[in-house]
């Protein structure tokens, strides 16, 4: 296996036990590879741990926003159609 095929899968991994075996293999015999791995997985533990400050301003906009789109719609109403006006028949034959 190319470090190029192996690539799609040390991105996306998250875990060794993910990986087929192919590309465990690989990573077992390519030392860049696998510290690619490593510092994606220790990214990704890190990224874990962190934790958004509560903000119950934002989180009540959010509460209204998902109440408002969950609400029962209205019909539109449709615009009537523009009256036509008569044409006399005077006007007709002027034409």
């Amino acid at each position: 296996m190319t470090c190029a095929a192996a690539e799609p899968w040390v991105l996306a991994a998250r875990t060794a036990a993910e990986l087929p075996e192919r590309v465990a293999r690989h990573l077992a015999r390519c030392p860049r590879c696998a510290a690619r791995f490593d510092q994606l997985a220790r990214v990704d533990v890190a990224a874990a741990h962190l934790v958004p400050s509560p903000n119950p301003e934002a989180r009540a906009r959010l509460d209204a926003l998902l109440a408002r789109a969950s609400a029962p719609h209205a019909e539109p109403q449709l615009a009537r159609p523009a009256r036509r006006r008569a044409v006399p028949q005077w006007a007709v034959g002027l034409a």
